[in-house]
């Protein structure tokens, strides 16, 4: 097994609708999401890459990408700077043919970025999600595909029906081969969802992409490539037993930093890497709790500073709770000020956020929380003194209430 034969894409440039997660990407990418206290949704993809070796990498993206590529820089966080080694932002681009344009679809897009794999000349070739939560074992999956002399392997995980998302796709498998594959039905079509990961062998990638992509305006790659291949069994499955987080939604974001904290999540365990000379993140002073302040069951950031009460909630860097406040049920991000005797629970809070006193921003009743209850702070919104903050409440960023 050669990982140093392989390279790999990272889809980066998917755009989120308002009504999936409203005012945290009006200014951001959903790959350039924080998550965790200190993580962004890309370092997932990326440590996963550099724990299986792969060292090439190109990251294709096109909404909102200015604060992802302030965070991936040049690669060396994630050890992708070097000789043979980068991780290459893609975004879309003009040139004298008419074909190079906005990516119109993710098969469009690969397409578009085909001389990054032919001028790498790989065997193999990784396509991956950027914006989910996971640890998969890449060179397992690699293995694998060699071991079993496949062309194409999709990744796949075990799904509890009460799981279901209508993003999903779902694939059915007879042994180790896919034979079907169900792009967002409307219900569960079985128990196996796709998890985004398929390992090609390059010659096929670059035959199918140019093939299908030739008279197609907008090219898909599920739909126009992964779908009419499994239908031809010619997939190979690779099951994925651990954990793997899709989040359609501002309510997922919220419920899996609620099971980080119940450590249902276990990123402790994980290798992953961030850029820790990113501006939001960077190096800050240890977290610093006063004699007024009390933590209970939170996750609290490098350069926060409790003055006041915080349970069941995770603080990025830079947070300030002071006195008599308390937060509870929340996500607050970085550098946000809640300033003396505030009432906050069920929120989440985007950076640079100013709530002045005598503040009440109560979503939650009785630690019960549902999408339509969360409140959602845009970036540098400002919420001025003794305001009353109603369940719901999506507020704009820079907006001043």
């Amino acid at each position: 097994m050669m990982t140093e034969d392989t390279i790999a894409m990272v889809l980066a440039g998917g755009v989120p609708t308002r009504e999936q997660f409203s005012v945290l990407t009006m200014n951001r990418s959903k790959a350039a999401l924080p998550f965790g206290g200190v993580y962004r949704l890309i370092d997932f993809s990326l440590s996963c890459l550099m724990d299986s070796d792969i060292e090439r990498v190109g990251i294709i993206t096109q909404f909102l990408p200015s604060s992802l590529i302030d965070h991936v820089a040049d690669g060396y966080s994630w050890d992708m700077k070097g000789y043979q080694r980068c991780a290459k932002i893609l975004p879309p681009y003009i040139s004298y043919e008419d074909n190079h344009r906005w990516y119109r679809g993710t098969g469009n897009a690969i397409l578009q970025n085909i001389n990054f794999i032919k001028d790498r000349q790989p065997k193999h070739v990784f396509i991956v999600p950027g914006e989910h939560i996971y640890d998969v074992d890449f060179k397992k999956m690699l293995r694998q595909h060699e071991k079993s002399d496949s062309q194409i392997t999709l990744a796949y995980k075990e799904m509890p029906e009460q799981r279901y998302c209508p993003r999903f796709g779902y694939v059915k498998k007879q042994d180790s081969t896919i034979t079907d594959f169900i792009e967002k039905p409307d219900e569960p079509k079985s128990r196996y969802v796709s998890l985004g990961i398929y390992l090609f062998d390059t010659e096929v990638l670059l035959e199918e992409i140019e093939k299908r992509g030739e008279d197609r305006d907008f090219f898909d790659l599920v739909s126009h490539i992964i779908v009419p291949l499994a239908n031809e069994k010619r997939i190979e499955g690779y099951e994925h037993k651990g954990k793997w987080c899709y989040l359609y939604d501002y309510l997922d974001y919220f419920l899996y930093h609620r099971d980080l904290l119940n450590g249902d999540l276990p990123l402790r365990e994980w290798n992953i890497m961030t850029n820790l000379e990113d501006r939001d993140t960077g190096f800050r002073p240890p977290a610093q709790l006063y004699s007024s302040g009390n933590i209970n069951h939170s996750l609290v950031a490098p350069g926060c500073i409790i003055e006041g009460e915080v349970e069941s909630s995770v603080l990025f860097p830079g947070v300030h709770v002071k006195r008599n406040s308390k937060v509870t049920h929340s996500i607050i991000m970085h550098d946000a000020v809640i300033k003396e005797n505030c009432e906050v629970s069920g929120l989440i809070c985007d950076k640079d956020v100013v709530i002045e006193p005598h503040c009440k921003v109560v979503a939650m009743q009785k630690n019960l929380i549902s999408r339509d209850s969360l409140i959602l702070l845009g970036k540098s919104s400002h919420i001025q003194s003794k305001q009353k903050i109603k369940p719901g409440t999506h507020i704009k960023p820079g907006t001043i209430l």
